[in-house]
């Protein structure tokens, strides 16, 4: 089992794998094709270095195991694995 990486250290292997690029062509995609109306709050979100470790990590995870959908014990061992403890 290899040491955690930094979280600077995932968002820039996560960029140079191409992950982030995409995540975003997904998100991209889906509001282009999607009809319903778009919340002006969120729409234009822009993630914080947390967050996008968080997205670029679930993507991962997604990819490794096949799932189309995640549930909350998939989200807790996406969590752990960031480091993320009870306490």
């Amino acid at each position: 089992m290899s040491s955690p990486k930094s979280q600077g250290e995932r968002v820039q292997l996560a960029r140079s794998r191409g992950v982030v690029a995409s995540v975003a062509s997904r998100v991209a995609s889906r509001a282009l094709n999607d009809p319903r109306p778009k919340n002006p709050l969120v729409a234009d979100a822009a993630y914080d270095a947390d967050q996008l470790e968080f997205l670029v990590a679930v993507d991962e995870y997604r990819r490794k195991y096949s799932r189309k959908f995640m549930n909350s014990c998939d989200y807790l061992r996406v969590l752990k694995s960031l480091g993320y403890s009870k306490g």
